[in-house]
């Protein structure tokens, strides 16, 4: 097993990070903000659903097998 990492809104870093894997664990998330951050809801639908959203897609054009 390897880690990438990378930011999941960010085609161009899940592209890289996908290339030549059968598998992802996906583990990106936002969770618990506090104080002005916590105000943000939009940063954690663009980086829970849409980083997912977009992690599914690029493992879909590689070609990964399977995506946990």
């Amino acid at each position: 097993m390897e880690a990438r990492y990378g930011d999941v809104t960010d085609p161009a870093a899940l592209s890289a990070a996908v290339s030549g894997t059968a598998a992802i664990v996906h583990l990106a998330g936002l969770v618990h903000l506090t104080g002005a951050a916590a105000a943000d809801e939009g940063a954690y639908q663009r980086v829970n659903v849409g980083g997912t959203a977009a992690t599914v897609a690029a493992a879909r054009e590689a070609g990964v097998e399977k995506v946990v």
